[in-house]
């Protein structure tokens, strides 16, 4: 499958599938054990630090992909960027879409620096499709010297989507890799398994947790 309203250009591919017995409200309690504690499946990381949150819509989400570059460095303080965020957000008030969505920027922060750079992510929880995506944008901790490495957005972008209840496969919570067109959801040398996951360990390690977290709930 090609395209999606965020990243249009993007190849959109469904690597895994669990059955669930989870309700919406369950699969959003999932989801956030991976958004604010990430170092309880991967130990490879002390934590995620949240840089941002706002409320808003599919428009102000498409700028700010857009225009990911000012999000990256790190000469912006975590009050700048939640001004500039929020800000976004009013100049789009006028295209009078609902804020269904939920963004959050989050920094992916790794136990061993010397293997790996903090890495930037976009966090985008659609509650309207019931579908969370995880959208790297590089290191927010660049090199002093060169161009700026990790900067465009070349890390690999997945997404967890809940099906509810269908009468043919019953309730699902579905993982897809959306790759750049012409690319492919195998790994690249970008993938480290540290800050930026292999396809292998999202498959078998991450959806099953989620699947499984969001059957906690209460």
């Amino acid at each position: 499958m090609s395209g999606c309203w965020l990243l249009p250009e993007a190849v959109v591919t469904r690597v895994g599938t669990l059955p669930t017995s989870a309700q919406p409200q369950g699969f959003w309690s999932g989801v956030a054990v991976w958004v604010d504690k990430p170092h309880v499946v991967n130990r490879r990381l002390t934590g995620a630090k949240e840089v941002a949150r706002i409320w808003t819509n599919n428009a102000v989400i498409r700028e700010m992909v857009q225009g990911h570059r000012a999000f990256l460095t790190d000469e912006l303080s975590e009050t700048t960027l939640q001004k500039k965020l929020e800000e976004l957000q009013i100049s789009r008030k006028n295209e009078a879409l609902q804020d269904t969505v939920e963004l959050i920027v989050r920094d992916l922060l790794p136990r061993q620096l010397e293997r790996a750079k903090v890495v930037r992510e976009i966090v985008i929880l659609d509650h309207s499709q019931t579908t969370a995506w995880f959208i790297p944008l590089g290191s927010s901790r660049h090199e002093e010297q060169g161009e700026e490495e990790g900067s465009e957005l070349s890390y690999k972008s997945y997404r967890f989507v809940y099906s509810a209840d269908d009468s043919r496969t019953g309730k699902m919570i579905g993982l897809d890799i959306l790759s750049p067109a012409g690319g492919s959801v195998s790994d690249s040398p970008a993938d480290d398994g540290i800050c930026n996951p292999t396809t292998k360990w999202l498959c078998e390690h991450l959806l099953p947790k989620i699947t499984h977290w969001s059957e906690q709930e209460g």
